[in-house]
């Protein structure tokens, strides 16, 4: 019984935790496998891979929760965020990590696994908060519950806005990846289908060109666009984020997308080589 237990945890450890295939310009890892605290099956903290970035809870009673889910037929620890005035947030803290440089990066690739429990175009999955040219505080950029990317222009009291033309659907499991060039204002939105890896949809606009010269990041945020009440906050699950300094090339976008959705065909082998295993021991 032992050695099944073992073979079991090995089995799931293999098939739930990817390693990340492109690393040069890698932000944040974050994985709902590992790096969370929680107190019962609240998450308080959840620590990345990479960057020395860890989120917090914003407030004791708006804390997210550990929940188990099923991904292409395998169970696995996802975080669930639940919106409306006083969502749950989890906000970056450390002052010392590689989203605080000055000045901050001038393009992003960011992509996430996700599963909406509400599609909203003002729900939030995560945005970055930041000080942009002329001192003001604002949300730089954001992905919202219903695919959509938002970047600002370059005077940042307004937004532009890649929209996809059919919505997400409820309880379904997607990674969504979204880029932003601040120099040529091009920011684009990709939404595939976790169960098959098929592209479903992409939208892209021009003319958002962001300044983030003034004193670099001000903050990141999962589940909101602040830590104020009634801030956008988001209503879903999620099982990965990883965010990128640059944009990402055709090339090396297939390589994260591809690692990020693991085939049924590799979940079964493994399976029947565990089976196999057991088989010859007893």
């Amino acid at each position: 019984m032992r050695k099944l237990v073992v073979l079991l945890m090995l089995l799931g450890a293999t098939s739930m935790s990817i390693a990340v295939p492109v690393t040069n310009g890698l932000l944040v890892s974050l994985d709902s496998t590992q790096g969370v605290t929680t107190s019962g099956t609240a998450v308080t903290a959840w620590a990345d891979s990479v960057g020395g970035n860890t989120f917090l809870q914003a407030t004791a009673s708006r804390q997210p929760a550990l929940i188990t889910a099923t991904l292409n037929g395998v169970s696995q620890n996802v975080i669930s965020f639940t919106g409306g005035t006083g969502g749950d947030v989890l906000a970056q803290q450390s002052t010392s990590s590689n989203l605080n440089s000055n000045p901050a990066p001038s393009a992003f690739t960011w992509y996430v696994v996700w599963n909406p429990t509400v599609v909203s175009t003002s729900q939030r999955i995560f945005a970055e908060n930041a000080t942009i040219n002329g001192g003001t505080t604002t949300t730089n950029f954001g992905i919202g519950t219903n695919g959509t990317v938002l970047a600002r222009t370059n005077s940042g009291t307004t937004s532009a806005t890649a929209v996809l033309s059919t919505p997400p659907t409820v309880g379904v499991w997607y990674v969504s990846v979204g880029s932003w060039d601040m120099t040529t204002g091009i920011a684009k939105t990709v939404l595939y289908d976790f169960a098959t890896g098929n592209l479903l949809e992409q939208a892209t606009i021009t003319g958002a060109n962001g300044i983030l010269n003034n004193g670099g990041f001000a903050s990141f945020l999962i589940g909101g666009s602040s830590t104020s009440a009634g801030s956008n906050f988001g209503s879903f699950m999620i099982a990965d984020l990883l965010v990128y300094n640059r944009v990402l090339t055709t090339a090396e976008n297939t390589q994260v997308v591809s690692s990020l959705i693991p085939e049924p065909a590799t979940i079964t082998i493994l399976a029947l080589g565990a089976a196999a295993l057991l088989k010859r021991r007893k």
